[in-house]
């Protein structure tokens, strides 16, 4: 005798059903994601000033702050969440490092202001878009994949004209591998973002094509607030 259920749950639901009860299980330590990850941040970029060559390079660049705001978007329950979240995470960075920063012979400047007003506004949209990727949002999920791959090219060409690159000699400048295999590195998980989250044959060459779009208009922000930072 075969009984048919109307409420049966597919496989597809099923696994819905499983991620969002992982969702909502992780969403219990979001307070202690946003103060371990922010705090963390902030007081590697305390470190990282003065200390060897990959780190001071790593803590000065945007994208690391940006991924801390998506891997505690992640655990969020609602897009919403996940960018107050993100925005949150930055914010005690910021605190953080002002807060060691407060002493001593640090100096601050105009930098600073414009990387805090950057953390504002990057924190809520990657923290968001870590939060449509866990959740199983839909609707928003191509562009929750190209914005933080196109931070990561822009930052990686923008890194690659900044430091003129076609310009070095690895034999005259061994200390130029470390910004090497960082602009490599941002480059090849760019293009690895897609493929991880996007399953199922999603429209690879599409997510592409806008990472490389978007990537180069952020390359050109870049270049212009570098611009604007060293003539204000």
């Amino acid at each position: 005798t075969v009984t048919f259920c109307r409420n049966a749950v597919s496989p597809g639901n099923n696994r819905a059903m499983w991620r969002q009860h992982d969702v909502h299980k992780s969403g219990r330590y979001l307070p202690v994601a946003i103060l371990a990850v922010g705090g963390g941040l902030g007081v590697l970029s305390v470190l990282g000033e003065g200390s060897f060559r990959a780190l001071t390079i790593l803590v000065n660049l945007a994208s690391p702050w940006a991924f801390g705001a998506f891997m505690v978007g992640r655990l969020a329950s609602s897009p919403k969440l996940g960018a107050l979240a993100g925005g949150l995470t930055l914010v005690v960075g910021m605190a953080t490092f002002y807060g060691l920063t407060v002493v001593g012979p640090y100096t601050h400047s105009l930098r600073e202001v414009v990387w805090t007003v950057g953390a504002v506004l990057v924190g809520p949209v990657m923290g968001m878009s870590g939060a449509v990727l866990s959740s199983g949002h839909v609707r928003w999920r191509e562009a929750a994949i190209v914005i933080p791959s196109a931070i990561l090219l822009a930052e990686a060409l923008w890194i690659g004209w900044d430091r003129r690159v076609w310009v070095w000699n690895l034999r005259l400048e061994p200390q130029r591998l470390n910004d090497l295999v960082i602009l490599v590195g941002f480059i090849a998980l760019a293009f690895a973002l897609p493929l991880l989250f996007m399953r199922n044959g999603g429209p690879l060459l599409k997510l592409y094509l806008a990472t490389v779009v978007a990537g180069a208009i952020g390359a050109g922000g870049f270049a212009s607030l570098q611009w604007i930072l060293l003539h204000a």
